[in-house]
């Protein structure tokens, strides 16, 4: 084995590789996958997306806890100020 880490690659990509190159394997062919252009650049687009949907992910969950903040001083504010939601125009969330 080869200390590049291939788990991160799809296998159906390895496989499709190793079938238009006719071997049977990278390993049995001695083909180390940061020399193949393709497969380096899958590396790097898999990453790629794996830290967006990471970031998204995290924006996410940085939307509901602020939603969340909003409803709990929107209740706070007509809990002390005696008002009910009606009376108040405030945005409907």
């Amino acid at each position: 084995m080869y200390p590049f880490d291939v788990s991160c690659y799809s296998i159906q990509v390895i496989s499709r590789v190793c079938m238009l190159m006719q071997i049977p394997s990278l390993e049995a062919a001695k083909i180390n996958p940061r020399t193949v252009p393709a497969l380096k650049e899958l590396h790097y687009t898999m990453r790629e997306i794996n830290m967006f949907i990471e970031v998204n992910n995290h924006a996410f969950g940085e939307i509901c806890l602020s939603l969340d903040l909003l409803l709990l001083l929107r209740s706070l504010f007509l809990s002390l100020s005696g008002c009910r939601s009606s009376d108040i125009h405030l945005y409907p969330v």
